[in-house]
């Protein structure tokens, strides 16, 4: 949701109603993006838990094709 949010323009988005892991992976995506997000507040747990992950992540880069077959 926060992806097709961002993807049509919108200013942000507000959680209403969700499991709690739904919650907590938007409120992981926003983040990513600086993307607003209203209606959910992680705990200090949650928190810890998305420093522990962005540091254990390696950073991914992603490349593209342009042109011809792989070698």
């Amino acid at each position: 949701m926060v992806a097709i949010a961002m993807e049509k323009g919108w200013p942000g988005i507000e959680i209403v109603a969700g499991n709690p892991l739904m919650c907590w992976a938007a409120w992981m995506l926003a983040q990513d993006y600086n993307f607003p997000l209203q209606g959910y507040e992680p705990t200090r747990v949650e928190k810890r838990k998305r420093e522990r992950i962005k540091s254990a992540a390696p950073t991914t880069e992603i490349l593209t094709r342009t042109t011809g077959p792989r070698k």
